[in-house]
C-alpha cells in the first residue's frame, strides 16, 4: 500500500475579506447583507492544477443577534471535481461596550466526481475505472469569532467529520489500498487595524491552518488602506509563496480585490503563479456610516 498527503480544502490568499468560508462565526459580523464571489486559478500553466470558484451571501438578523449565510463552491483538480453547498448560522454575544463574541455552526453537503477516463491507468484493476458520480457526504463545522471595529481573532473547523471516498463496499474491497480520507482542518486567524494618519491605515493579519499528518501552514499579510477606498499590500505563505494584493471600492458598496501568488518551492519551475479575484457587494451600510466598507478586513 501507499500513503500520500495532498491539499484537500480550498486555498485563499484573500482570506481576510470573507472568513466565513472556513469560519461560520464570522457570518453577520459586518452588520450588512453582502454577496461575495471568489475565483482562484492556482499554478497557472500546470496541467490539471486546482481551480476554485466560491459564491456566498450573508446577512445579519440584528433583532435576534444572529447571522445567516449560504455558500456554494466548485473545486476542480485534474480529473476530480467537488461541489459544496453550506448554510451558516451564527449567534453574536455582546462581551463589552466594544467587543462581540460569535459562535457559528456550518452545515454542508459535498458532491464528489471522479472521471477516470481522463487518466492513463497502468494497472489491471478494472474497479478503478468506475467513475464516481456525485458521491454525497454531509458534514458539520463550527467556529468562534471575537471582534471589535479594529480587531478580530477566530478559530474554526469547517468540517468536523472525516469523509472516506471509495466507500462503496464492492469498490472498497478491491481498492482498500487506494482509500482517500478528507482530514479535519483547523483554522486560526487574527487581524488588526492601525491608523497611521488621517488617510492611511495599516492592516496586518494572519491565518494558520492545522491538519493531521503535515506541518501547519502559516499566512502572514500586511495591507494598507488609503482614503478608505484603495488597498495594497503583500502576503507570505511560509515556505510556500509570496503574494501581492490590491483592491479598490469601485463604487459605494462594490469592492474588487486581486492577488497574485509566486511560488518559492520547486513548483515555481512548472507554472506561472496563481491568480485570485475577489468581489464583494454590500446591499446597505450601517446607519450613519458613510462608508459601506468598514475600516477593517471583516
Amino acid at each position: 500500500s501507499y500513503t500520500g498527503l495532498a491539499q484537500q480544502e480550498s486555498l485563499y490568499t484573500q482570506y481576510m475579506y470573507n472568513p466565513s468560508v472556513f469560519n461560520p462565526g464570522y457570518t453577520g459580523s459586518r452588520a450588512t447583507a453582502s454577496f461575495n464571489l471568489n475565483h482562484r486559478s492556482q499554478w497557472v500553466g500546470l496541467e490539471g492544477a486546482p481551480t476554485t470558484t466560491q459564491f456566498s451571501y450573508q446577512m445579519p438578523i440584528s433583532k435576534y443577534n444572529l447571522g445567516l449565510g449560504v455558500h456554494f463552491s466548485n473545486d476542480a483538480l485534474g480529473n476530480i471535481s467537488e461541489q459544496n453547498i453550506a448554510i451558516d448560522v451564527a449567534y453574536h454575544l455582546q462581551v463589552n461596550d466594544i467587543a462581540k463574541l460569535s459562535l457559528g455552526i456550518k452545515a454542508s453537503s459535498n458532491l464528489l466526481n471522479v472521471d477516470f477516463n481522463q487518466l492513463n491507468l497502468f494497472q489491471t484493476d478494472t474497479s478503478l475505472n468506475q467513475n464516481i458520480d456525485r458521491q454525497f457526504s454531509p458534514n458539520l463545522g463550527a467556529g468562534l469569532f471575537y471582534y471589535t471595529d479594529k480587531l478580530y481573532v477566530g478559530f474554526s473547523a469547517p468540517n468536523l467529520f472525516k469523509s472516506n471516498h471509495f466507500d462503496d463496499p464492492q469498490v472498497q474491497q478491491n481498492t482498500a489500498n487506494y482509500l482517500v480520507t478528507d482530514q479535519i482542518h483547523y483554522y486560526a486567524t487574527a487581524g488588526y487595524v492601525l491608523p497611521l494618519n488621517d488617510r492611511l491605515l495599516f492592516k496586518p493579519s494572519s491565518m494558520v491552518r492545522f491538519v493531521s499528518g503535515t506541518e501547519a501552514q502559516v499566512d502572514v499579510s500586511a495591507n494598507f488602506m488609503y482614503d478608505a477606498t484603495f488597498t495594497f499590500g503583500a502576503s507570505y505563505r511560509v515556505g510556500n509563496a509570496i503574494s501581492a494584493l490590491v483592491g479598490t471600492e469601485v463604487t459605494k458598496g462594490l469592492f474588487i480585490g486581486y492577488a497574485y501568488d509566486k511560488e518559492n518551492t520547486l513548483l515555481q519551475n512548472t507554472n506561472n503563479g496563481s491568480h485570485e479575484v475577489f468581489l464583494r457587494y454590500d446591499l446597505f451600510s450601517r446607519k450613519g456610516n458613510k462608508n459601506v466598507q468598514l475600516p477593517r478586513f471583516f
